[in-house]
């Protein structure tokens, strides 16, 4: 299957870069490589699910979470899941990795000072039975340099402790309750 589109770097460069191997009246060949939309190697097992590869994934059960959404066709990641019964409900924790380019943006056209490249580490933990569900969530988005161990850690919170210029955090708070009000489930969802 040929995916003919527009490349996303058209959106935000000059350039006419296309899916399609030929353009206009030029002989030159002008492919995207970045070709495979959904490609992921995947393991799943009781209470354990992990992925590696290129998909959307999200965060929630609307169409546009707060802190992951799927509204991005795919993002090129590492994606890991624990789940732990505890009582009537389970205990989860979700860890994700994605890779960012910043080649659609050139910031460093011809300058090799600036480095350009962006690392996105996520985690959250949760709890949740038939009708409740809470998550605490952190995002810790790291750019211009080569992340270290402290910005990778699954389980530290607020990563940005020092305040460097390297760095943005974002902590999530989400709550979800369905009610079943005359037979009919309601689902009650707020994320902070």
């Amino acid at each position: 299957i040929l995916d003919i589109e527009q490349d996303a770097v058209n959106f935000f460069t000059k350039n006419n870069y296309s899916n399609i191997p030929f353009l206009g009246n030029s002989f030159h060949a002008v492919a995207d490589m970045n070709w495979m939309r959904v490609g992921f190697l995947e393991y799943e097992s009781d209470g354990a699910f992990a992925s590696f590869g290129r998909r959307a994934i999200k965060w929630g059960p609307g169409s546009y979470g707060f802190a992951i959404n799927d509204s991005a066709p795919f993002l090129d990641n590492i994606y890991l899941s624990l789940d732990f019964p505890v009582g009537d409900g389970n205990l989860w924790y979700d860890y994700t990795t994605v890779g960012f380019n910043n080649y659609a943006l050139s910031y460093n056209a011809g300058n090799d000072d600036i480095d350009n490249r962006k690392t996105l580490f996520g985690h959250r933990f949760g709890y949740e039975n038939s009708s409740f569900r809470v998550a605490l969530s952190e995002l810790n988005l790291f750019y211009n340099s080569v992340p270290s161990l402290l910005d990778a850690s699954p389980l530290a919170f607020w990563h940005n402790n020092y305040q460097h210029d390297r760095s943005n955090v974002m902590i999530e708070l989400t709550m979800e309750k369905l009610l079943n009000i005359t037979g009919k489930d309601l689902r009650v969802f707020g994320a902070f």
